[in-house]
């Protein structure tokens, strides 16, 4: 802004008197309890024991291990909603990478491998959906070649999941062209060279985690998730369909 220091600030102060913003402590006061709630509501779900895992109890428990220098990559999928939704991130600055706006399925990998090479002394994570992942796991070969310290997390629901949300809880009408079969994703990892596990329990997660973090290269994790109709993300124009029709809803 071009203008006399003085004039221009209490114009500025003026502006944000009418705008009603309030200061940092005004924010706090209401963030606290919000975080809080937040907090209280991801205490079920992080007890869940069953098979597929909940998304919440597997981002919550990557959160307790994420390395102080870290970033979390994220692609339109499971991946995006939950980790947007609950994972807290240890000190400021920008660590959490999406393109969720676009909706570019895919992204994450390749993503990843950007962050990695530009900060070699972080560990990276790559999260996304399986559906994301057929579009270009050919990816895996420069990610294994490399070395790159990248924990690729592929969340495994043999669906696009968010068409199938969206048709079931908006549209209301059959699915077209959402399931398909079952693929061996530590499998593919593996055959690119690339470190692989699957996580069959939920009590498994965190050694996997730990694991995975302790190994200075490329490591692919599949963990099995419900889809969107049987588990409702934090999606409000998702959530009157979910009560109506009595699915687990995040909300």
């Amino acid at each position: 802004m071009v203008g006399d220091a003085k004039a221009t600030l209490s114009y500025m102060l003026q502006r944000i008197s009418e705008s009603g913003i309030r200061g940092r402590a005004g924010n706090a006061a209401e963030t606290a309890p919000a975080m809080a709630e937040l907090d209280r509501s991801t205490e079920v779900p992080c007890k869940c024991t069953g098979i597929p895992i909940n998304p919440i109890r597997f981002v919550k428990e990557l959160e307790a291990l994420l390395p102080e220098k870290s970033f979390v990559v994220v692609e339109p999928s499971m991946a995006s909603i939950f980790s947007a939704a609950f994972l807290v991130q240890k000190r400021q600055g920008r660590m959490f990478v999406s393109n969720y706006t676009n909706g570019a399925l895919g992204y994450s990998l390749p993503a990843a491998v950007g962050v990695a090479v530009a900060h070699p002394d972080s560990t990276v994570f790559a999260m996304g959906g399986d559906g994301s992942f057929h579009f270009n796991c050919g990816e895996l070969e420069t990610y294994s070649r490399l070395g790159l310290n990248i924990k690729m997390i592929v969340f495994q629901n043999d669906v696009f999941g968010w068409i199938k949300g969206e048709t079931q809880h908006i549209y209301r009408s059959d699915f077209f062209a959402t399931n398909f079969g079952k693929v061996d994703y530590a499998g593919v990892a593996k055959a690119f060279g690339v470190r692989s596990y699957k996580i069959d329990d939920p009590k498994n997660i965190m050694p996997v985690l730990k694991e995975a973090m302790e190994y200075s290269g490329p490591v692919l994790i599949e963990v099995p998730v419900p889809d969107e109709t049987e588990l409702v993300p934090p999606v409000p124009r998702w959530i009157e369909s979910a009560e109506k029709n009595g699915i687990p809803c995040c909300y």
